[in-house]
Formats: C-alpha cells, sequence, structure tokens
C-alpha cells in the first residue's frame, strides 16, 4: 500500500502496536490476578459476630451487645480448622452421595451428605466452603460449620473491570494514535528540512548550510552534513583553483613556444637568430615536461600507489644533495653548512626522498637573498629521522603556514616562473613525505628566516 510508504505513517503503526502490545500485556495481567483474588477471597467465621437481643417494654427487639461465632457456639478462640472447599455443580455431579471429612485431632470421620449440602447454597456458581473445628481442651466435642459465598457478585465485578479495560484501551489508543502522528511529525521535521536544503545544494551553491538547532542526534547529524559540505565546497574549490593554475602554467611555456616559432617562421632568420629561437622553445619544452612529470607524480600518489622502499643512509644522501647544490649556492654566494654528525639509516625511495631534500633546499636558495646562509642538520627525535633546512630568508607570513603546502601556492603572487617555480615544489614535498608516513613542519618568522623540518620514521 502506498500510504504505508510514509515513514510516518510507518513510525506510528509501529509506536501504536507498541502500545497496544503494552496494554494486552497489562490489561490481561490486571483482569486474571483480579479474579484469581477473588475466587481465593472468603470470611473468617470466626470474626463473625451474632448479635444480642432482648424484648423492650414497647414489645420491640433491642440489641444488647455482639458476641464472637466462636463463643455462641461454644468454641475455643484459635481453633483447629480444617477447610474444605466446593462448589454446588460439584457436589451434585459426583458419584458417591457423601463427602468424607477427617476431624482433627479426633481420628474420626464425619460424613456429609452430598444433597443435603448443595441445598445449602442459594445459586449454581456458589462456593461452599466447610469449617470443621473442636476444641482443644475435649477435642471430641467438634461441630461444622457451612459458609456459602455467591460468584455472582465477583463475575459482576470482573464484567465491569472488562468494559472498564476496553473503554479506556479504546480512548488510549485512539488518542495516542493521533497525538503519536503529530509528534512523529514534529519529530520529522528536522529530517526534512535536512532533505530540502540537501536537494537545493548544487556545485554552484555549496555555501549553503544547515541550520544547527540542538545538540541532540539531528543536531549532530547537521553537523556532521555541514562539515562535508565545507569538504566538498573546499574540494571543488581547489579542484577549480588547481585546474585554473594547471591551465595557466602550462598555456605560458605552450604560448613562448608558439610565439618563438612564428616570429622565426614569419622571414628568413641568421643562424644565431635560429639558435636563440630552438634554445628557447627546448628550455620552455622542458618546463613544460617538468610541470607534467611533478603532476603525474601527484596524480600517481593521490591514486594510492606506494613507493619502493630500500635501506637509505640520510647522511650520505644529504652529503651528495650538498655537492650537487654547490651550483645554486656559488650563484648567490651562499654560505651553506651540513650538520650531520651521525648516519641515520630508514626504509624509503631515495629517489623521491632525494627530489623532497632538493626541492627544499632549491625553495631556500629562492627565498635567501645574496651572501646569505642555508644550514641542514640531521637528527633523531621521538622514533623519527629529522632533516631540518634552516635559511636567513625573507621568512613566510604566519597566516600563509596552512597554504604553502597546496599545489601551485605561491606566497608572492606577483613573483615570476623565473623567480621562483609554479608552486609545486613544497607540495611534492608533503606528499613524498607523507608516503613515508612523516610529515613535514615549518617555522618561519619575516625577515628572519625559516625552518623547514621533514620527520621520517625510523621502524617501518
Amino acid at each position: 500500500m502506498k500510504i504505508l510508504q510514509n515513514f510516518k505513517v510507518r513510525l506510528t503503526l509501529w509506536y501504536l502496536l507498541l502500545l497496544i502490545a503494552a496494554i494486552m500485556i497489562f490489561s490481561l495481567t490486571s483482569y486474571f490476578l483480579l479474579q484469581h483474588s477473588l475466587s481465593q477471597s472468603t470470611i473468617d467465621p470466626w470474626d463473625v459476630n451474632i448479635a444480642q437481643t432482648r424484648n423492650a417494654a414497647d414489645g420491640t427487639q433491642q440489641v444488647t451487645g455482639f458476641l464472637g461465632l466462636s463463643t455462641q457456639i461454644g468454641v475455643p478462640q484459635n481453633p483447629t480448622v480444617l477447610i474444605q472447599t466446593y462448589t454446588r455443580s460439584e457436589l451434585l455431579q459426583s458419584g458417591s452421595d457423601d463427602i468424607k471429612v477427617d476431624v482433627p485431632n479426633t481420628g474420626n470421620v464425619l460424613s456429609i451428605n452430598k444433597k443435603l449440602l448443595a441445598s445449602t447454597g442459594s445459586s449454581n456458581d456458589s462456593i461452599i466452603r466447610l469449617y470443621v473445628f473442636s476444641s482443644q481442651d475435649n477435642p471430641r466435642e467438634y461441630g461444622l460449620l457451612v459458609i456459602n459465598q455467591s460468584m455472582s457478585g465477583t463475575g459482576l465485578v470482573l464484567a465491569n473491570f472488562r468494559k472498564i479495560i476496553f473503554f479506556t484501551a479504546g480512548v488510549t489508543l485512539v488518542l495516542a494514535g493521533i497525538l503519536g502522528f503529530f509528534l512523529v511529525k514534529r519529530m520529522l521535521k528536522p529530517i526534512r528540512n535536512i532533505t530540502q536544503t540537501a536537494q537545493d545544494i548544487e556545485e554552484n551553491n555549496l555555501s549553503r548550510r544547515l541550520d544547527v538547532w540542538s545538540n541532540d542526534e539531528l543536531g549532530k547529524l547537521a553537523a556532521t552534513l555541514n562539515q562535508m559540505f565545507e569538504r566538498l565546497e573546499q574540494s571543488f574549490s581547489r579542484e577549480h583553483q588547481f585546474t585554473a593554475d594547471v591551465s595557466h602554467e602550462l598555456r605560458t611555456p605552450l604560448a613562448i613556444a608558439q610565439g618563438e616559432a612564428t616570429l622565426s617562421l614569419q622571414q628568413e632568420r641568421s643562424a644565431e637568430e635560429y639558435r636563440r629561437t630552438i634554445e628557447t622553445i627546448s628550455r620552455e619544452t622542458a618546463n613544460l615536461s617538468n610541470i607534467i612529470n611533478r603532476l603525474l607524480f601527484l596524480a600517481q600518489s593521490d591514486s594510492g600507489q606506494t613507493l619502493p622502499l630500500e635501506d637509505i643512509g640520510l647522511k650520505s644522501l644529504l652529503m651528495e644533495l650538498s655537492s650537487d647544490a654547490e651550483i645554486l649556492f656559488e650563484e648567490k654566494n651562499i654560505h651553506f653548512k651540513l650538520d650531520a654528525p651521525n648516519d641515520v639509516i630508514i626504509k624509503g625511495d631515495k629517489i623521491r626522498l632525494r627530489e623532497c631534500i632538493l626541492n627544499l633546499l632549491d625553495n631556500a636558495v629562492h627565498y635567501t637573498p645574496c651572501n646569505g646562509s642555508i644550514a641542514t642538520t640531521l637528527d633523531t627525535k621521538d622514533n623519527y629521522a629529522t632533516i631540518a633546512v634552516k635559511d636567513t630568508g625573507i621568512g613566510i607570513p604566519e597566516n600563509q603556514f596552512t597554504n604553502i603546502f597546496q599545489r601551485f601556492h605561491r606566497v608572492d603572487k606577483s613573483r615570476s616562473r623565473s623567480g621562483g617555480g609554479v608552486g609545486l615544489g613544497l607540495a611534492i614535498c608533503q606528499r613524498i613525505v607523507e608516503l613515508h608516513q612523516g610529515k613535514i613542519t615549518v617555522e618561519s618568522k619575516e625577515g628572519v628566516g625559516s625552518v623547514f623540518t621533514v620527520y621520517l620514521p625510523l621502524n617501518r
């Protein structure tokens, strides 16, 4: 049925089913307990008081007092009693004519005619109770007390109780169904708002957020969805920025190469001019290839590609890099110092770690003015090998710390490619370190310099 596809209706029905089950269990338990209690109720004959009367002067009867039943029939207090209980129908339908009752403490048996006993009952639903008593002083003196209890009053009480149960249960279910439906509708209103807002959010409208109205489960769900929308918005923003940056970085070398080729073909050139054109095209093509290779590495690492691991001596690796980077230091007359007193062995990819440290050194050279200094330190700390590259460069603004590892990000947007690359070096450094299950941190102060520290795990 289509109506059962409505979540509010299904939730209300489940609520009513549970309520019906609870009412039935409570009602049936109460009914049978009441029925058992009424059927077992009896009268203590010794609590029965008999009135004493006398004739008044005007001929009327006057009550002068009350005596307990045991006193009236000559039975001492707290007699020994044997109780037998029968229904009138049981007496009339049984086979034998007499009932045999043992008299306590006497050894005697009292024989009672069933028809005679049944005649004491006022109706067929009567319960006949026999009290056989004897004197404690003289056990051979005994007697029989018969009390009839009609069950018609019990049946009336039970019938009225059934009516009360059916009426109250029906009214309760109707009211519970109505109130439950509106309660469920009210409770599900936040979910409807969440659904509507989620449907309204599109790629071009990711800035919209859900209202967090409470700290309960639905409030936490709204907060979680807002966090997801925040991540999606940031992801789309990074994707758009990345696409724009890639387009810009690839378009520039291609435009230069195409422009040089077009100019050289417009008219006859000298051999030297052709040579300069080919050198420019070669340089821009190499730059283009470098960008593509770096983007390819980032794409492969994002897809889950792992690195081949081998034992690497970090001291020897840093010494090799220092020798290779000497030409960079000489161009700006930068003083370089390597502090690696002890070798540290780790598991890693030598080619990628070499690229990471070389990128950090190249970045330090670009940001360090002439006659500055760069120091590289190898050490261990908390189960990590640490490689720190410290420079005396221009420093990085504190508000840029979280952005410098983003792809194509430049601290100074006005810097040209020749002055500072395309903004992929630090992003690649961070990705290489993450693939080695390590981390990279930065400390910097404008006008003083920066320290980039790479942490690589010792035990992998």
